[in-house]
């Protein structure tokens, strides 16, 4: 299994982007492999699963220290929470229809779907459509 991190570059690839919102960039300190990044393939599922990976383990003292990995599990839930959120509102909106251009680009994308119904699907040869003057 490998670990791979562009520091120069996170935005590069969609693995550096995950690493970097997830906080998984050293080498020295890994929480992740690049093949599970890929198998889980979105922030918030990497980061469940670094909780999961703390979860497992228990809280520790040793006189006035103390390891809290129920602490660190925590952390990636709130963290996997927060990145479900993000993304959910991290589109930008969009209003189609009010552009003639974009109307026609529409039109001519021969990779969008056919919607299930369109205006004057339902007219017929010889016939006024409604609101109109004349026959078309």
């Amino acid at each position: 299994m490998t670990f791979t991190y562009t520091s120069t570059d996170p935005g590069g690839t969609t693995r550096d982007t995950i690493r970097l919102q997830i906080g998984d960039t050293s080498s020295s300190d890994q929480l992740l492999q690049d093949e599970e990044i890929a198998y889980f393939g979105n922030a918030p599922a990497c980061a469940r699963a670094i909780a999961a990976k703390f979860g497992r383990r228990v809280d520790e003292r040793f006189g006035n220290a103390s390891l809290s990995a129920s602490q660190m599990s925590e952390r990636y839930l709130a963290l996997a929470d927060m990145l479900e959120q993000t993304a959910s509102y991290g589109g930008v909106p969009y209003t189609g229809g009010i552009s003639i251009a974009d109307k026609d680009s529409v039109a001519d994308d021969t990779d969008r779907v056919v919607p299930g119904f369109s205006v004057g699907q339902d007219d017929y040869p010889g016939t006024m459509r409604t609101g109109t003057l004349s026959s078309e």
